[in-house]
């Protein structure tokens, strides 16, 4: 990972910058190895000539020490002597023959996801077909967008407020579907897929219509609240989430008089607000 001056479109020291100001000098490398004195990070390589893995048992890599027990437990000294060579699986991965392609190779020269674009495409010449194919943009833009967003996640705090507070609404919104379904323990009894796809939506839309009715007559009482004279800021608002329950009785038999409803209902189709201040 490298590092050039300040993250384009900002007037300000880059969030890519910031992080990399907070990183040891000895982890700026695009691979680590860890020096095998080091106390945390450090493993002591293998005592048998030629091997440089780590340490599992008996002073031998886990290679070794299968190949010793297979031996028979013989003399240990005198099997580390013996052991010249060092076990298979060393050599290091051919890379991917696309060109631009920064993945190792899976098979025929490919890495997995070209490999499988290439049999998907018939298994053509394999030569060929990499020369001409393209590299994995998609999955390299993605990559950078996660560490742009890890990069704002750590340098900003006003930034992890705002996923915190979206969190926040979406555990109330989860809060709100479970006091919805105490039935049976909130547990989906159903047996077959289409009943439990039923239910889960009847779940849903009785949620949606829960949420609709609460944030619309939140906009009434904050109009309400404004045009007598009291202020309420925007940012405070966004503090509010609509999924709440309080006001809502989820239990017992309902009986619904639409007529009498419907009288209720202001010019506007709204029920009238209650007046009293309960809320300051």
């Amino acid at each position: 990972m490298t590092l050039a001056g300040k993250a384009p479109g900002t007037g300000r020291a880059g969030l890519l910058e910031k992080l990399m100001a907070a990183v040891r000098p000895e982890f700026r490398v695009d691979v680590l190895i860890a020096d095998p004195d080091d106390p945390v990070l450090g493993v002591k390589p293998c005592e048998i000539g030629g091997c440089d893995r780590p340490i599992k048992h008996r002073g031998m890599c886990n290679g070794h020490h299968l190949r010793w027990k297979k031996a028979g437990g013989t003399d240990l000294a005198t099997f580390k002597a013996e052991q010249t060579s060092p076990q298979m699986g060393r050599r290091e991965l051919d890379s991917c023959t696309v060109p631009g392609c920064r993945y190792g190779a899976a098979g025929h020269g490919l890495c997995s996801r070209h490999r499988d674009k290439w049999s998907r495409a018939g298994y053509p010449d394999a030569a060929a077909w990499a020369a001409a194919a393209a590299p994995l943009v998609l999955k390299e833009y993605g990559a950078l967008r996660r560490t742009i967003y890890a990069a704002r996640y750590l340098s900003d705090p006003a930034y992890r407020r705002k996923i915190s507070r979206q969190l926040n609404k979406g555990e109330s919104l989860h809060a709100l579907k479970r006091d919805l379904l105490y039935a049976h323990e909130g547990t989906i009894r159903a047996r077959h897929l289409e009943q439990q796809t039923e239910q889960a939506w009847c779940l849903t839309l009785v949620t949606n219509a829960m949420v609709t009715w609460t944030t619309e007559y939140y906009g009434l009482a904050v109009e309400s609240i404004r045009r007598s004279g009291r202020r309420i800021d925007d940012e405070v608002l966004a503090h509010i989430s609509p999924a709440h329950s309080e006001n809502i009785n989820f239990f017992g038999s309902i009986d619904v008089d639409i007529e009498g409803e419907l009288a209720q209902l202001g010019p506007t189709g709204y029920r009238p607000l209650r007046v009293q201040d309960t809320l300051f």
